[in-house]
């Protein structure tokens, strides 16, 4: 039995992602994160730190609902591009969750004798 059909297969799906560093507020009551990293679209970057900084100013900091895990959707058999980057002051990656990848090579992370996958700057994958 197939589950759905998707008139679309196999289109290319581009993704710009950012990293920003940006005061993360929990709850009403202002518990926080004031160095918060957090995953954007890059369209919503400017927007997103704005207010989570209004929100951080006020007294008691207030959280901001669009401060949540980035997630990415695609149909199956879709190809997948993201071009991660960021302005930060240290080395970032992206640690993709439900695809199959090469742990020694795309894994986001520098340890033990697997190669750096991170960036000072900017990275693409595909």
């Amino acid at each position: 039995m197939e589950l759905c059909r998707y008139s679309c297969m196999g289109r290319k799906r581009y993704f710009d992602i950012e990293t920003i560093q940006i005061p993360i507020v929990y709850n009403k009551y202002g518990d926080r994160d004031p160095d918060g990293l957090l995953y954007v679209l890059a369209e919503d970057s400017e927007r997103i730190q704005e207010e989570a900084l209004r929100r951080f100013r006020q007294s008691p900091p207030a959280p901001y609902e669009e401060v949540q895990p980035l997630v990415l959707r695609v149909n199956l058999g879709d190809t997948v591009k993201v071009r991660f980057r960021h302005h930060l002051n240290r080395r970032l990656s992206i640690h993709v969750q439900g695809l199959a990848y090469d742990v020694s090579t795309s894994d986001g992370t520098s340890t033990g004798f697997n190669p750096d996958s991170t960036t000072d700057s900017e990275i693409q994958y595909t």
